[in-house]
């Protein structure tokens, strides 16, 4: 399912960040502004080998104006919703993205960025 949801949005065209600039986890490497953290919370029960899981993604960008987070945020959002019933490459199915919420305008004094966060919950088989 990592895979999967970040390929998603590095094929598509309107998530306009390179693909070494979306990560799942580590991101104290990345030099690309702006780029896109996936990170992976629990795994928690479903109905048989379905299951729920929150993905939050953490969208950090130069300091500044918020629009082009803004925008990322948007789109990510039209994008992950949109997926239903999709078999990823590994033989697991994502049932569906269900978006939850988007967090304000932060800051990341660490990075020396701009960040906003989206919370999805993803419900699939083999997370």
């Amino acid at each position: 399912m990592r895979t999967l949801l970040r390929q998603v949005l590095i094929d598509n065209a309107l998530i306009d960040v390179p693909e070494e600039a979306i990560v799942s986890g580590d991101a104290d490497s990345v030099q690309q502004r702006p780029f896109v953290n996936l990170q992976w919370a629990e795994n928690n029960p479903g109905l048989g080998p379905v299951t729920r899981r929150n993905l939050v993604v953490w969208f950090h960008d130069e300091p500044g104006d918020y629009s082009r987070i803004d925008t990322l945020v948007a789109r990510t959002r039209a994008v992950f919703t949109s997926l239903s019933a999709v078999q990823a490459p590994e033989g697991s199915w994502l049932v569906e993205v269900r978006w939850e919420t988007d967090s304000g305008d932060l800051r990341d004094d660490a990075r020396g960025t701009i960040v906003r966060t989206s919370t999805y919950l993803v419900v699939g088989s083999g997370m």
